[in-house]
C-alpha cells in the first residue's frame, strides 16, 4: 500500500447570518444536527470546500479557588471541573511535564522517584509531546500531540523543490493513563490516539473529556486518490478503534462549514468502557465545561458584500450535554471572545462577554445572556465603544467586564434578572487587569499591566498614543457597592522588563485562600546590565557577537487580603538568561513550597522561605 501524505487544508468558507442558519446543511426538523451518514457525504463538503457563500444582510459552590487543603491544586475556572496543567500535586506526589519527560517526584523524600519517557530510533517516524496532566486517585493522564514524519512528499514537490522527506505537522492527540500504584514503576493501562491537534481537556469526577481539532480531513495519495480520514480514536493496547462515522456520531454543525472536525472523546477512568466520540464539522476557539454542560465557541467570517469583501466576524455559541455529547442549542452573536471566561453557565442561563470590531474600524464590546435554549433574553451593547475587553468574570448574579484604551474601565454588571441585564457602576484606573479573581463575594484582585497613556502630537497636527509600561501590578477592588467600585490597593510586583506567565494562563495562579497569600512565578529583565562581547567565527562566516544582561526569575510571595496588598518576600531562584531556569510554576505542600523549572525543582520552607534542597533533573 502506498503511503499517504496530508493535504492541510487551510480554506476559510463564509456563510451563515446573525440571526440564522445557512450551513451546507440545515438541522432537520426537529431541531437536531443533520448526522454525517457515510464518508461520501464528507468528500462532497470538502469537494465544494472553495464555494463562496453571501450572508443576509458570588456563588461559592459555583467559583473554584485553588489552595484549599494542604496542598495547592490547579486554579480551575468551575469547581469540580480540573484542567490539565503541565504541574500536578496529590500531597504525595508531583507530577511535572518538562517536554517530552515526565518526571514523578516523591513529596517526603524530595526525590525523582520516576518518570514517564518515549525512546526512538532513527527508524522512527511517530512521535509524542506530551503538554497536560491529570492526577486521578492512583492514575496519572497524559494529553498531547503526536507528530508524524512521512517520508514521503508532495509529488508536484519532489522535484526539485524539495527533494526530501518532511514534517507533516502535530495531527493527532493522544491521552495516556498510568497506573502510579508503584511511582517509580509507572504502568501504561490504556493510550487513547486520536485524530485532530490536541486542544483541551476536563476532568470532572471519573470522566475525561479531551477536545482536538481535526483539519487533515482529506488524505492524497502519490497517484492522486483521495481517502477519508476518520475522526476516529484507537486504543493502541487493545487495538481497538471507534470510529465516529461508523458509530453514527458524526454531524454537521449548524452555521459551519466542513473545513474541520471538532472532535471530543470522553472516556471513563472507573471502567475503562468503549471511549465515548462525537465529531462535529466545525472549529474551536474557546471552550467552557460544567458538570452538565460543555459550551463551545467558534469563529466563522460572514461576507456582507462579496464585491468588496466587506465582512464580519461572528461567533457561533454551541451548547452540548456534557454526559451524551449532543448539540442542546445555539446561537451566534457578533464579534470574537477573549478566553474561556468570556462564558459562563448559571441558574439555567448562559452568559458570554465579546468585542466587536465594525466595517467602519470601530470597536465596541457586548455582554449577552441566553437561556438554556439559546434563546436571547437581553443585551448590553457598545459597552466601552472603541476600547477592547481585557479581563471578564462571572460570578453568580454579577459580572465583571476590563476594557482599555486609555485607563482600564472596570464594569460591573448586574446579572440577577436575566431579562434586563445592566451595567451598575465602573470604575477607571491606570493599566488594565488581564485576569481577574474573587477573594470572597465583595473583593477582587486583578493581575493587571501597569502603564500609561501619553497622548503625542507633531507639528503637522498629527496624533497618537505612546505607552509607558512600569510593569506587572496587584490591583485590589472593592465590589460590594455595585453602582461604585473601589480600588482599595495597587502594588507593582515586578519590574518594567517583567511578565508572569499568570496574567495570561489562570493556571499559573495560586492562591492560598487560607493564609490569604499569592504565590506569582515571575521573570524580570535588566537590559541596562547589558554586556556584548565579540568572537571570531569559523573561517569565512565572519565574528558574531553575544550579548548578556541581568535576567531574574522566581515567586514573589504576595499578602492579598480583602484590605490590602504587599509583598512578602521576593523568592530569586535565576539570575542569568538560561532560559531553563525559568519558573514558571509554583506548587505547595504542607510547609513547603516548590519552584518548577524546566531544569529542576526549587524546594523552600514556606515560612522562613529558606532554601531547602534542589531537586535536580
Amino acid at each position: 500500500m502506498k503511503k499517504l501524505c496530508v493535504f492541510l487544508i487551510t480554506v476559510i468558507v463564509v456563510l451563515g447570518t446573525l440571526s440564522g442558519c445557512s450551513a451546507w446543511f440545515q438541522k432537520t426538523d426537529n431541531g437536531k444536527m443533520v448526522l454525517i451518514a457515510d464518508r461520501a457525504m464528507i468528500k462532497t463538503l470538502i469537494s465544494n470546500r472553495y464555494s463562496t457563500y453571501r450572508g443576509n444582510g458570588m456563588d461559592t459552590q459555583k467559583e473554584s479557588v485553588a489552595g484549599q487543603g494542604n496542598y495547592s491544586s490547579t486554579n480551575t475556572q468551575v469547581q469540580g471541573v480540573d484542567e490539565g496543567d503541565i504541574v500536578k500535586t496529590d500531597g504525595k506526589l508531583i507530577i511535572h511535564v518538562g517536554s517530552p519527560v515526565i518526571r514523578i517526584i516523591d513529596v517526603a523524600s524530595l526525590k525523582v522517584v520516576g518518570k514517564i519517557e518515549h525512546t526512538y530510533t532513527d527508524k522512527d517516524t511517530k512521535f509524542y509531546l506530551p503538554s497536560e496532566i491529570f492526577l486521578y486517585k492512583n492514575k496519572l493522564v497524559v494529553m498531547g500531540s503526536i507528530s508524524q514524519y512521512n517520508g514521503n512528499v508532495y509529488p508536484m514537490m519532489k522535484e526539485p523543490m524539495i527533494g526530501r522527506p518532511f514534517w507533516i505537522g502535530y495531527q493527532d492527540t493522544y491521552a495516556a493513563v498510568y497506573d502510579l500504584t508503584d511511582p517509580a514503576n509507572p504502568v501504561l493501562l490504556k493510550n487513547y490516539e486520536m485524530t485532530g491537534g490536541f486542544y483541551s481537556a476536563r476532568l470532572t469526577n471519573n470522566e475525561l473529556m479531551v477536545l482536538s481539532n481535526q483539519y487533515n480531513i482529506m488524505l492524497y495519495s502519490q497517484d492522486g486518490k483521495e481517502t477519508i480520514n476518520d475522526p476516529s480514536v484507537k486504543e493502541t493496547v487493545s487495538g481497538k478503534i471507534v470510529s465516529s462515522i461508523d458509530s453514527k456520531s458524526a454531524y454537521v454543525l449548524p452555521g459551519k462549514s466542513g473545513d474541520s472536525f471538532v472532535n471530543i472523546l470522553k472516556v471513563d477512568l472507573a471502567t475503562f468502557a468503549t471511549p465515548k466520540l462525537s465529531s462535529y464539522l466545525g472549529s474551536i476557539q474557546t471552550i467552557f465545561a460544567d458538570k452538565e454542560n460543555l459550551l463551545i465557541a467558534q469563529y466563522r467570517f460572514v461576507l456582507l458584500n462579496q464585491a468588496t469583501g466587506e465582512g464580519k466576524t461572528v461567533t457561533d455559541l454551541l451548547r452540548f450535554d456534557i454526559n451524551s455529547l449532543e448539540l442542546q442549542a445555539d446561537a451566534s452573536i457578533s464579534g470574537y471572545l477573549l478566553n474561556q471566561f468570556s462564558l459562563d453557565v448559571y441558574n439555567d442561563t448562559v452568559r458570554v462577554a465579546a468585542t466587536n470590531w465594525a466595517k467602519d474600524g470601530k470597536v465596541s464590546n457586548s455582554v449577552h445572556v441566553f437561556n438554556m435554549a439559546m434563546e436571547p433574553q437581553s443585551s448590553i451593547l457598545n459597552l466601552a465603544a472603541g476600547e477592547t475587553i481585557r479581563a471578564v468574570r462571572f460570578i453568580g448574579e454579577k459580572g465583571y467586564v476590563v476594557t482599555f484604551e486609555n485607563v482600564d474601565p472596570l464594569f460591573v454588571i448586574d446579572l440577577s434578572n436575566p431579562k434586563a441585564i445592566k451595567v451598575t457602576g465602573e470604575l477607571k484606573v491606570p493599566g488594565f487587569s488581564t485576569y481577574l479573581h474573587p477573594i470572597n463575594k465583595n473583593v477582587l484582585f486583578g493581575i493587571a499591566e501597569d502603564l500609561e497613556v501619553v497622548p503625542m502630537s507633531d507639528q503637522n497636527g498629527n496624533k497618537w498614543n505612546t505607552v509607558n509600561r512600569f510593569g506587572i501590578k496587584i490591583s485590589l477592588f472593592d465590589v460590594s457597592n455595585p453602582t461604585k467600585p473601589i480600588e482599595l490597593a495597587s502594588k507593582r510586583v515586578v519590574g518594567q522588563n517583567g511578565y508572569t506567565e499568570a496574567s495570561y494562563n489562570h493556571r499559573a495562579v495560586v492562591y492560598d485562600k487560607e493564609r490569604e497569600v499569592l504565590y506569582l512565578p515571575y521573570t524580570d529583565s535588566d537590559y541596562t546590565t547589558q554586556v556584548c562581547q565579540t568572537y571570531p567565527g569559523k573561517e569565512g562566516t565572519g565574528n558574531y557577537t553575544y550579548c548578556s544582561y541581568k535576567m531574574e526569575s522566581g515567586i514573589k510571595v504576595l499578602s492579598v487580603t480583602p484590605t490590602g496588598v504587599s509583598i512578602v518576600k521576593s523568592i530569586v531562584v535565576a539570575t542569568n538568561n538560561d532560559y531553563t531556569n525559568l519558573v514558571n510554576r509554583v506548587v505547595y505542600v504542607g510547609d513547603k513550597l516548590f519552584a518548577i523549572t524546566n531544569s529542576n525543582i526549587l524546594v523552600f520552607d514556606r515560612d522562613s522561605f529558606a532554601g531547602l534542597t534542589i531537586i535536580k533533573y
